[in-house]
């Protein structure tokens, strides 16, 4: 008489009346069927992280830098559709190339995750008011992958690069 069954995955738990009054149970993992006195099950949980890291450029083109240039970038977390407006899409962080920063370069922080799953990011330059200057229009699309390999460790695909120059 079986009174309770319980399955996950390939673990299978039958729980029986033994008709004189006691319960019995036998265990059933990945095929191999275990009594209830010899079963042992151990679960592995296991926690890793990855983490990526945006980087870019300032290149000006035309003229010299000069005191009081300063160029603004912005990183958004989006959906599939790269669209950094859309109600899903979420501000990351904004970071600012001056005159003052010999390498022209910027680092946005450092982005962490914990689950599988496919990111999707745009990086642009936001449009300032230095007379004379065409900013760059460009919106940089970034895809991030991550995915479990045959240890079930978290593993991280870029889709693409990290690093861009954006040209004025």
């Amino acid at each position: 008489n079986i009174i309770g069954l319980l399955k996950y995955n390939n673990f299978v738990i039958n729980v029986v009346d033994n008709l004189d009054g006691t319960l019995g149970a036998t265990v059933t993992i990945d095929g191999t069927e275990y009594t209830a006195e010899n079963a042992t099950v151990s679960f592995n949980n296991i926690y890793d992280e990855e983490t990526h890291v945006f980087t870019g450029n300032k290149v000006l083109s035309g003229r010299e830098w000069i005191a009081g240039d300063t160029f603004s970038f912005e990183l958004y977390e989006t959906g599939s559709d790269f669209d950094e407006t859309a109600a899903d899409a979420q501000k990351l962080g904004t970071e600012v190339v001056t005159f003052a920063d010999a390498s022209k370069a910027f680092t946005f922080d450092e982005i962490t995750y914990k689950n599988v799953g496919t990111h999707y990011y745009v990086i642009k330059e936001v449009a300032g008011t230095i007379g004379g200057i065409t900013y760059d229009s460009q919106e940089y699309r970034a895809t991030v992958t991550l995915t479990r390999d045959d240890n079930n460790q978290l593993v991280k695909k870029d889709a693409l690069g990290t690093s861009w120059n954006f040209i004025a």
